[in-house]
């Protein structure tokens, strides 16, 4: 599925000069997935951009420098929630322990 989509934007990219195709992603499961996603994206000259919290941005390896002019990383404030929902600070389930989880 990914490579039909490089493949798909590298036909249009060639064919319509002036256009720039940028998906954006959300994370939406571990940041370890959403990586395999970006580097096979930037390796073919896509541009994309992840947005996350700040701390799961902090969280993500560092991107080789070829990669880095496709490569955009958008931060997003997580909101303050009401006192006791979430532990202080925490931005995603790694963050909350596991004792505390409702499971």
């Amino acid at each position: 599925m990914l490579s039909e989509l490089i493949n798909i934007l590298q036909e249009q990219k060639s064919l319509l000069f002036q256009i720039s195709y940028q998906p954006k992603i959300i994370e939406w499961q571990k940041i370890i997935y959403m990586l395999s996603w970006f580097h096979p994206l930037a390796k073919a000259k896509v541009h994309v951009s992840f947005i996350s919290t700040p701390k799961n941005i902090r969280r993500l390896s560092k991107i080789s420098p070829d990669l880095q002019p496709f490569m955009h990383l958008d931060s997003i404030p997580f909101p303050a929630l009401a006192s006791g929902f979430l532990p202080e600070g925490a931005e995603a389930t790694v963050n909350i322990p596991f004792e505390k989880m409702d499971i």
